[in-house]
């Protein structure tokens, strides 16, 4: 069909004029290109950014431990269960942690329970044996989880229950009340407000004069101690959350100059400023 067009084309064109010849050429390279181009639906390949399939997307949060941030990433899926979808948003999440080396891994994490009640998602989950946490991992793991599963419509809180019975997420953050998601991780370095705590004790020991007043009531409660405070040492501190505000509960071993030791509870109230924790209120 193809070459018998360029013959009719070809006896044609040596029969016309110069104005007719310019048309005939225009009319063979028309039909050049719709010979050439005309193929069937099945031969086209069809280039898509994302399988048709995965019509659902997900934006989950995820605890980036090389940036010493939570970083965020949308994932598109299949499909989810309405009754079940943030219980299975959190099960991507968990797996794309294992992807990457990157990521504060939740191979050891394991999820029992997930439930809603109001404007509140309750979560029941145990650690395996071999979890290693450090403070900034625990935080991050923690908030990505609080971060991902309030992410859905009218969900403002998450409950954490251990079921080992312990009132800590691992170790660090105190998990007695519910959580709030927050954004002062995302994308921004994670701050440890314990060294807020241990900066000040230092000032103590070499008797600086405190910038603010919150330090120098602080400096009263340790002077009264009667102590002539030569070192410390903070055995146990824990978080109630991460965020603007930040209480950090203490106990912390003194030492004097005669080599005699007392120990004091005291409780830190921290607050983000400009980058930094700074103290705001202490708490015997």
């Amino acid at each position: 069909m193809k070459v018998l067009s360029f013959i009719s084309v070809f006896l044609l064109y040596k029969e016309f004029s110069m104005k007719n010849k310019i048309m005939i050429s225009i009319l063979a390279v028309v039909i050049l290109l719709t010979t050439s181009c005309t193929r069937s639906e099945d031969d086209v390949i069809r280039i898509s950014p994302f399988s048709e399939e995965e019509n659902v997307y997900v934006q989950l949060y995820l605890p980036n431990k090389s940036m010493s941030c939570i970083i965020t990433e949308l994932s598109g899926v299949y499909d989810l269960n309405e009754a079940k979808e943030i219980e299975e948003t959190l099960d991507i999440m968990q797996n794309r942690t294992m992807e990457s080396g990157s990521f504060v891994s939740m191979e050891y994490l394991k999820i029992l329970n997930t439930s809603v009640v109001s404007d509140t998602v309750f979560i029941e989950y145990y650690f395996d044996n071999g979890n290693e946490l450090d403070e900034m991992e625990e935080c991050l793991m923690l908030y990505s989880i609080v971060n991902t599963a309030t992410n859905y419509e009218n969900i403002d809180f998450v409950k954490l229950t251990n079921s080992n019975g312990s009132n800590y997420f691992s170790k660090y953050f105190n998990i007695e009340s519910p959580f709030t998601p927050t954004n002062t991780l995302l994308y921004k370095d994670y701050i440890s407000p314990i060294e807020t705590v241990e900066k000040f004790l230092n000032s103590v020991i070499v008797k600086n004069i405190p910038d603010s007043a919150a330090e120098a009531k602080a400096n009263n409660i340790f002077y009264n101690t009667g102590f002539d405070i030569v070192s410390y040492k903070i055995t146990k501190y824990e978080y109630n959350k991460y965020g603007e505000y930040v209480t950090v509960k203490t106990n912390i071993m003194l030492q004097d100059s005669s080599g005699n030791y007392t120990n004091e509870n005291i409780s830190f109230l921290l607050e983000l400023s400009s980058g930094k924790y700074k103290i705001k209120e202490i708490v015997e």
